[in-house]
This record gives C-alpha cells, sequence and structure tokens, in this order.
C-alpha cells in the first residue's frame, strides 16, 4: 500500500483506494489488490448490523431524524419565520405553584431521560448529541456536546450532580463523572484548596463584569462548573 500510495504521489496524484460491496478485497486501479482485507463485506456487515437495530436503537434514529429537520427550521429566537409566543401571564398566574416534591419528581424523569440518551464510549466517558449554533452561518446543526456550560456536556453534568445530591442516587452521579471526564483529563486539579481559590477568583470576575447574566463561554464555564459539582458531591469524587 505505501509503495502505491508513493507511485501516486510521485505522479502528483492523489492516491486512491476502493473495495466492492460484494468482496473483502481492497484495490487501487489493478496496482493493488490485497485479499481479505476487510473482515467481511460492507454490505454483509451493514445488513447485520441494521438486522442487529432493537427498538430503542430505532428511536434514536428516528430522534436524529427529526432533529436534522429541527435544525434546518431552527434560529436564535425560535423557529425560522415564526416569532416567539410565551404562555399567556394570566395562564401562567393560574397555575398552583408546584411544591417541591412535583419539582424533584419531574427533575428525576428528566434525568432518567438523559440517562438513556447518553451515548457511552469504550473510556467510560459519555456525552449527547443536541443542536450546536454555526455563529458564522447563524444555523445549527446536529453534533456531540461540547465541554462547555451553557450548552454542552459540562452543563448536564452540572444537573446530574444536583440531581445525585438531592436524590442520592448514585446513577445519576455515576453518569456526571461520565460526562466530566474529557474536562478531567485537561482540568487534573485534586486539591480543595485550589478548587476554592479558583471559585473565589471567578466569584471576584462575575462581580467585576455586572453586565454580563452568567459566564461566558471560555475557560471560565467548565472550571467554574468543576468547582460546583465538587461542593455538592463526596470528597471521593475529587481525586
Amino acid at each position: 500500500m505505501l509503495a502505491v500510495e508513493q507511485a501516486a504521489l510521485d505522479r502528483l496524484d492523489i492516491p486512491y483506494f476502493f473495495g466492492s460491496t460484494s468482496e473483502r478485497i481492497l484495490r487501487s486501479g489493478t496496482e493493488l489488490a490485497i485479499a481479505d482485507f476487510f473482515e467481511q463485506p460492507s454490505y454483509a456487515d451493514v445488513t447485520r448490523r441494521l438486522n442487529a437495530m432493537s427498538e430503542p436503537d430505532l428511536a434514536v434514529q428516528v430522534q436524529l431524524i427529526r432533529g436534522a429537520f429541527q435544525a434546518r427550521q431552527a434560529r436564535p429566537g425560535g423557529v425560522a419565520g415564526e416569532p416567539f409566543r410565551g404562555a399567556p401571564s394570566a395562564e401562567i398566574d393560574s397555575q398552583e405553584p408546584l411544591q417541591a416534591e412535583d419539582l424533584l419528581r419531574e427533575a428525576e424523569a428528566i434525568g432518567r431521560d438523559v440517562s438513556r440518551r447518553a451515548i457511552r464510549d469504550a473510556d467510560g466517558s459519555a456525552t449527547w448529541i443536541g443542536l450546536a449554533h454555526l455563529s458564522e452561518a447563524d444555523r445549527y446543526q446536529l453534533q456531540p456536546l461540547a465541554a462547555r456550560l451553557y450548552d454542552g456536556a459540562v452543563g448536564v453534568a452540572l444537573f446530574l450532580a444536583a440531581l445525585q445530591r438531592a436524590t442520592k442516587s448514585s446513577e445519576f452521579g455515576d453518569l456526571a463523572l461520565s460526562a466530566l471526564q474529557p474536562l478531567r483529563r485537561f482540568l487534573p486539579y485534586r486539591r480543595p484548596a485550589r478548587a476554592g481559590a479558583i471559585s473565589a477568583r471567578l466569584g471576584r470576575r462575575r462581580r467585576n463584569r455586572p453586565r454580563i447574566p452568567g459566564l461566558r463561554p471560555g475557560p471560565d464555564s467548565p472550571i467554574f462548573s468543576r468547582v460546583r459539582i465538587c461542593s455538592m458531591t463526596p470528597p471521593s469524587w475529587r481525586s
């Protein structure tokens, strides 16, 4: 393969390899044919994976299709061509206030739904597919959540950590740790004193910026979230 690739580059050409959907051979024009390169023909592999899909897998695929249509229509502030219409104030005022038990029950239901939708990797990390705003095109697209607070996996982890504290359920705590795993590789602070110093510094920075309604995207938000999560979880989480 290397010799064929170098020969193509010497001709100022682009190396090109391909294989038929019905065989296991890797080819490159008439110069190369490696038998049994693939474990099985691609058509057979696709057929096997489709036949192995379950009802939950089907639900995920339907969700992604619907999300793609939603991303096409979504715009900052609402759906394209439709002004945002909130609930009438009279309707809100007529609702009975929810009790703490009702709020917690709803939060648990959301947490279980978040858990079902998690995409778990072999290394133990977890993420989710969500809408991400492309500022250059002023559009949204589906993609794995980034390590951000407002619209990323860090915000999901913060919610799950708070839910773990309220319910004492390790299910939510373990998932929060999985969501934080990529961030923990880059922010491996292990000393509570250091975490407290960072938290105090972030607090001073926020007080100095009164016009900012919350943390902006950037390094502050994941650090702030990590500190807050550590303050709500057992000390073993900080190792």
